[in-house]
């Protein structure tokens, strides 16, 4: 199912993709989600203008819907690849044993009110593949996408303060 929404950071386009790949966002991430500190993994090549990082967590079933967590006592395991180059921050998200996969870019651009602010126009694919539900599935997550992308705004916002 094709996802987008769009956020309005605090910050100019340099500083603002810096703050969504850093290790800073992660573990406030992290914390807003009441989950463990996360793995934080610099994949970046020396001498390349390309980040790569990598970020596990863990997510207790405590965390999850009650629908999900039912499935899963042990709780939830999950690895977010970010990579960022010029205008763009992608993300693509592995599920441990879920069939689930979700890819995301954020194209950066100067908000047009306030060219020392930047609008992240969001635009990716999430895809439940569970037979017969997996469609109802992802029409309730792409539901609460907006809410968590203002949810996670305010989150980036306060590093960029």
């Amino acid at each position: 199912m094709k996802i987008s929404a769009q956020a309005h950071y605090e910050g100019s386009i340099s500083a603002t993709r810096e703050a969504l790949l850093s290790k800073e966002l992660a573990a406030k991430r992290a914390a807003a989600l009441h989950v463990g500190a996360p793995e934080f993994i610099d994949r970046t090549t020396p001498g390349s203008d390309e980040v790569k990082r990598e970020i596990r967590i863990m997510l207790p079933s405590s965390t999850l819907p009650p629908k999900v967590s039912k499935f899963l006592a042990k709780g939830l395991s999950a690895t977010i690849y970010l990579a960022g180059r010029g205008d763009q921050v992608l993300h693509s998200v592995d599920v441990a044993a879920m069939p689930v996969s979700l890819e995301l870019a954020i194209t950066l651009r100067p908000d047009p009110s306030n060219p020392e602010h930047t609008i992240g126009d969001f635009a990716g694919n999430l895809e439940v593949r569970v037979p017969f539900i997996g469609s109802k599935i992802e029409k309730e997550a792409a539901e609460q996408v907006e809410k968590f992308v203002a949810r996670d705004t305010a989150v980036v916002n306060s590093l960029l303060a």
